[in-house]
């Protein structure tokens, strides 16, 4: 996911050679998100004296069951931040300040922040997408491991059947 997410962005920056990198924003969503209208103008206007915008994101509740749509909004309550490749903007030249996503099969967003927090970088929280709510998905680590694991811990609580 790294190598492929870093590839389009040096392609971008290959079609937009004479932007000058402090006023390129670099922006990543995933191909499961429905993002708000106003989505990329949110971004850009936060972005303004920033660094990085952690946007949030939340599972469609048309693909949760109540009790698990319960436990997400309990754990990821509106307006706290949160870290996922497909609600994340960064200005692009502390993007290459850090050597820009690892090439790593899973956890590259968070690699990418970590390095930019390391480095001083200036972080402000973002806007929601909505993003699937699958619990199958190629990166065991990713969103759908996530929300398996939390599925998983509620009916180890007893709160509901394990979902197949």
């Amino acid at each position: 996911m790294g190598a492929a997410r870093g590839a389009g962005i040096l392609r971008g920056m290959a079609v937009s050679a004479a932007s000058d990198p402090r006023s390129v924003l670099v922006v990543n969503t995933d191909a499961d998100c429905i993002v708000p209208r106003d989505w990329l103008m949110d971004l850009v206007s936060l972005a303004a004296g920033h660094d990085v915008v952690l946007g949030e994101v939340h599972p469609d509740p048309s693909e949760m069951s109540p009790i698990s749509l319960d436990a997400w909004w309990r754990r990821h309550p509106r307006g706290r931040g949160s870290l996922h490749g497909a609600n994340l903007a960064v200005r692009l030249d502390a993007y290459l300040s850090v050597g820009g996503f690892a090439a790593v099969s899973e956890q590259e967003d968070v690699l990418l922040v970590r390095a930019l927090r390391a480095a001083g970088a200036r972080v402000v929280g973002g806007t929601r997408v909505m993003t699937s709510g699958r619990r199958d998905g190629r990166v065991p680590e990713g969103f759908a491991g996530y929300l398996r694991a939390l599925d998983d811990e509620l009916a180890l609580q007893g709160e509901i059947r394990a979902q197949a």
